[in-house]
């Protein structure tokens, strides 16, 4: 999985940095040495333990062993050891947000049915209400009965989502919980006879690459922050090998950005004025356009301006420009070294102070600290 990649590449980065390790990891192949030998964690005779589990038997095992540890949890975890968590409903609001930002006005999202899929259905379905929507979601089946393998089961779950498809209103937009998702998603719609985007648009999480290059339609993704999540695992776990009392620290896996790819390349706008507004601020989003040469080029009164608008987008105009606005910055502040008064100025901000008060409001973080964590997870 992607999400286990990323975490072992910022564990890797501080083991170089600040190293090095020795690690002993678990192996897949022979199954989990928590649950089926003890004596083999206590024969590893480590230092410390970053553990990727959210089992509750394996997290007390661990944790039992007295070695440090940091450990994988959610907020419902009630353990002292330091926890790796991701803010899941962050990660549901931000796809939300790219699909409202197509112009779609009918969603859905497909996940496993664990607890971890309801908390991003929970932050997708606030989103989507927030902009006066409903959403719709996939009730996966906990047990399906008289299945003989594993591609037995796949194939009828593949066969429900296909049946899924069919009864819900077209163009939608669907989040799936993680790209692997994602990726059935688009086998099923291509199997039930739906293009993908134009009537079904998918966005996935995690970014995992591998899916997108796997899947018949690149897949849109929201990107993490779990490398730097394993950044300050290893950071916390090194301090605690060293004698230091971090009890009850919290790691934060939030989301960064949505990569676009073809699965959500589309744009459902009825209305022509407002269709023309949307690629006018496309077109001059650098040069520190407002709300009033957007009415401008609409040609309408500035109280039906906003209202179609509105109706259209779920923003009002001025939240769009600075939604876009935003999105650039993220875009400078991932792929160059720029300063910020100089992508306040590519961006069509009048200062970088400004920007960056707009910025911190939007994403609840910092542009340092933004710039920091895509870094970490894209190194």
């Amino acid at each position: 999985m992607a999400y286990d990649q990323d975490l072992m590449r910022g564990i890797a980065k501080y083991s170089r940095s600040h190293g090095p390790w020795a690690f002993s990891k678990e192996s897949l192949f022979y199954g989990s040495p928590i649950n089926k030998n003890r004596s083999i964690l206590e024969d590893w005779d480590v230092d410390g333990i970053i553990a990727h589990t959210v089992d509750l038997e394996d997290v007390e095992e661990i944790l039992s062993l007295g070695v440090p540890a940091v450990v994988q949890g959610n907020k419902y975890s009630k353990w002292s050891a330091p926890t790796i968590m991701v803010d899941e409903e962050a990660v549901g609001r931000m796809a939300a947000e790219h699909l409202l930002e197509k112009g779609l006005k009918n969603f859905a999202y497909c996940g496993f049915g664990d607890l971890w899929c309801v908390n991003r259905w929970e932050g997708f379905a606030q989103a989507v209400k927030a902009s006066g929507y409903k959403a719709s979601i996939f009730e996966h089946p906990r047990k399906l009965s008289g299945m003989k393998s594993q591609n037995q089961r796949l194939a009828l779950e593949l066969d429900l989502i296909c049946d899924w498809l069919t009864k819900l209103p077209k163009p939608i937009g669907i989040m799936a919980v993680n790209d692997d998702r994602a990726q059935d998603i688009v086998s099923a719609a291509m199997k039930a006879g739906f293009l993908v985007p134009n009537e079904v648009a998918i966005v996935g999480a995690g970014n995992a690459e591998l899916f997108s290059d796997l899947s018949i339609v690149p897949l849109s993704s929201v990107s993490l922050s779990t490398a730097a999540a394993g950044y300050q695992a290893a950071e916390i776990l090194d301090r605690m090998v060293s004698g230091e009392d971090v009890s009850n620290h919290k790691i934060i896996v939030k989301p960064l950005y949505v990569v676009e790819r073809k699965s959500t390349d589309l744009l459902c706008v009825q209305d022509q004025a407002v269709a023309k507004a949307l690629r006018y601020v496309s077109e001059f989003l650098v040069d520190s356009i407002g709300v009033d040469d957007v009415v401008e080029v609409m040609n309408l009164s500035r109280r039906m301006a906003e209202v179609r608008f509105k109706n259209e987008t779920s923003y009002t105009i001025n939240a769009y420009i600075q939604y876009q606005r935003v999105k650039m910055v993220c875009e400078y502040l991932i792929a160059t070294n720029l300063t910020l008064a100089q992508i306040a100025d590519k961006a069509g901000f009048s200062t970088s102070t400004y920007m960056v008060s707009v910025f911190k409001k939007a994403m609840n973080t910092t542009p340092a600290a933004y710039r920091k964590a895509s870094k970490l997870s894209s190194s």
